[in-house]
């Protein structure tokens, strides 16, 4: 379950606490969240030097459109809307935490009661920073705008789903990282080879990039091979000749590329990625585990305050009362639950 961070038992906090972790906030910003990247699909292209209403042109010689232009401006004020909204649901929840307790420095150790988590802060600076943004594009009209790209930042921090899959594949990258040497390793080598075999021989005097003629298509043609994409494109010229001219060392260099690379590094790495995805799962599970018996057992220390070894019953109906507002302190619903 959720741990109750809050930093005190008044009814302010408590009251943000709850409201912050409503269905029906949390369902709002899921909405805006998805509704902000959505912008995309609508707002003008970024332009150096252009102001916001020319980018709405469709063509950069011609007069803007009033109507685009009309459209951008709204789509700047809509995103100011939804960034606001941002900052009061992260104001909401700093007031529930204490802003002692968030923005400590010992908030963000593991055995805090009132753990930080760096999503929330880097959420905080992306809303301040897409803030100052819009409102420098309102105010001088300019549609060059960096910051448009980190909107689905947003989505990562607000689920934690997703921040645990990111993690996972962040986590994952040492794992792989030898494999993906090895792999490189073998692209540069037959990217030399082929540079040496095909570099004179005018079988891709047609093909702009994929040709062995530098180290740079060599690199590339090798790659569209691993991926065999469009491989027929890269060994047909050498294979098919009209004067004959082909060599039994061009049907060894694709051959064993093609064994190596397609049945050998291929079908190796998803294995590698399984056993590095099981190991970090299995690992987070256990993690977890210990975490849910440390936060039952910090509870129930604070319900046997006289350090009985039990706790009451009516001590227990208290901590339902207080947690469920709805029921009061004499209905059967409390004592049932209690039980």
């Amino acid at each position: 379950g959720r741990p109750l961070r809050v930093h005190s038992t008044e009814d302010g906090p408590l009251r943000a606490y709850r409201v912050y972790h409503s269905s029906w906030l949390r369902a709002a910003v899921v909405a805006v969240t998805f509704s902000h990247l959505l912008l995309a699909l609508i707002e003008p292209r970024a332009g150096d030097g252009e102001s916001y209403y020319t980018s709405f042109g469709s063509r950069a010689n011609e007069p803007p459109d009033a109507v685009r232009a009309g459209l951008g401006r709204d789509v700047l004020w809509a995103e100011l809307v939804m960034l606001l909204l941002y900052a009061a649901d992260n104001m909401l929840k700093v007031y529930a935490v204490g802003w002692g307790n968030f923005f400590s420095v010992a908030a963000y150790s593991a055995s805090s009661m009132f753990k930080t988590e760096k999503w929330d802060v880097l959420r905080i600076a992306l809303v301040f920073a897409f803030l100052v943004e819009v409102i420098v594009a309102l105010s001088t009209d300019v549609a060059w705008r960096p910051l448009r790209f980190l909107r689905p930042l947003f989505i990562v921090s607000y689920f934690r789903e997703v921040r645990r899959w990111v993690a996972v594949c962040v986590k994952m990258i040492p794992k792989v990282f030898e494999m993906f040497l090895f792999i490189l390793v073998v692209i540069g080598l037959y990217a030399v080879l082929g540079n040496l075999l095909f570099f004179k021989s005018g079988f891709y005097a047609d093909e702009e990039l994929q040709n062995f003629d530098t180290i740079g298509h060599s690199l590339v043609s090798v790659f569209v091979l691993l991926s065999s994409e469009n491989y027929p494109t890269i060994m047909n010229p050498a294979f098919f000749r009209p004067d004959h001219t082909g060599s039994v060392w061009y049907g060894l260099y694709f051959f064993s590329f093609l064994l190596i690379g397609l049945f050998c590094l291929s079908n190796l790495l998803v294995p590698i990625l399984y056993q590095a995805f099981k190991h970090h799962r299995q690992r987070l599970a256990l993690k977890n585990h210990v975490r849910e018996r440390r936060a039952l057992l910090a509870a129930f220390q604070e319900l046997d305050q006289n350090r009985n070894g039990l706790v009451t019953l009516a001590r227990f109906t208290d901590l339902v009362v207080r947690l469920r507002p709805d029921i009061k302190k004499g209905d059967e619903d409390a004592a049932t639950i209690a039980r």
